[in-house]
């Protein structure tokens, strides 16, 4: 894990709760209805499968780093929806939602039709149903070539949606965008991975953006800690560029955040404070990766040793 100045994220998640203004949830519950006929089991991509009482299925994700986006499974059996979550301690609530069975057993023109004209609105829950039928009727219209691209564009076209809402749940699991791409080039497929291609997962990434931008300090670090660990992460890539946000505008307000952290402990004439601030620029300037960051932010190695020498000089003084 990647030191930011001379802590690192975890120690950062840490001063959460003791940071003004900012509050965000170590854990949260992800509780998943299945309505009769209900799901076999929901499971983490490949890994933990959630606990079940009759058709809730609920599990728990521990955020002490920030958000995360988790992939799962709801398994009924002879067909299974992959999902994408993104889950945020900074959200209210659990996460909770649920997802009917499709009571297709055969492909039909008619169910093929009713399904890839049917509009992508109403609640999440609607939407996701949308999804699992069309995934259903993918998988079972497999030999009719023909009807197999309209199921793909609609499972693609609720994932969207999806990833769209805000606060974001959803981003668009890489089921959907695999089958998605693989149709034909065409203007309104271009249109659409440009519009949807890490919508949810870059959601969450300008939320976290506009909070550090705006929270003091002290809260703010813990997001720019958040927002580069996650910058440097290709499962994150897609939504960084989605929102045109990259490590160096991270880095460079990180650097901002600690020089307005050492002029206020100045101002306050808490000067051992000031020195540690100054340290930890300086050590970010020799950074190879935060170099940059420093320099536009107009700030030098010999402009920061004036620094220290004047707050050695104040705390002399006052001796």
């Amino acid at each position: 894990m990647r030191c930011i100045g001379a802590m690192t994220i975890a120690a950062f998640a840490a001063l959460a709760a003791a940071s003004p203004g900012f509050a965000q949830e170590a854990k949260k519950a992800i509780i998943v209805e299945t309505p009769d006929p209900g799901a076999r089991e929901v499971r983490f991509d490949g890994t933990e499968t959630f606990s079940r009482q009759n058709f809730t299925h609920t599990a728990s994700v521990s955020l002490g780093g920030g958000s995360v986006a988790k992939d799962i499974s709801i398994d009924f059996g002879d067909f299974d929806l992959p999902l994408r979550l993104v889950i945020s301690p900074r959200r209210s609530g659990n996460l909770a939602f649920a997802v009917a069975r499709p009571r297709f057993t055969t492909c039909t023109g008619a169910d093929v039709r009713r399904v890839s004209q049917a509009a992508v609105t109403g609640s999440t829950n609607e939407r996701l149903s949308l999804m699992a039928e069309a995934r259903r009727l993918i998988q079972l219209c497999g030999v009719l070539p023909n009807e197999v691209p309209k199921l793909v564009r609609k499972y693609y076209e609720a994932s969207c949606s999806l990833a769209g809402d805000s606060p974001p749940i959803f981003e668009i699991h890489r089921d959907a965008a695999t089958r998605f791409r693989q149709l034909p080039d065409s203007p309104e497929k271009r249109t659409a991975l440009g519009n949807c291609t890490g919508r949810g997962q870059g959601a969450d990434v300008r939320q976290t953006w506009s909070l550090a931008k705006t929270s003091d300090p002290a809260a703010a670090r813990l997001l720019t800690a958040e927002l580069l660990e996650k910058a440097r992460d290709p499962e994150w890539q897609e939504a960084f560029d989605a929102v045109s946000i990259d490590a160096e505008l991270v880095e460079r307000l990180e650097v901002n955040l600690i020089k307005q952290q050492q002029i206020a402990a100045s101002r306050e004439s808490d000067l051992a404070a000031a020195i540690g601030y100054t340290n930890e620029l300086e050590r970010l300037a020799r950074d190879e990766e935060f170099g940059d960051a420093v320099r536009a932010e107009r700030l030098s190695t010999e402009g920061l040793e004036k620094d220290r020498a004047w707050f050695e000089a104040r705390m002399n003084r006052d001796e």
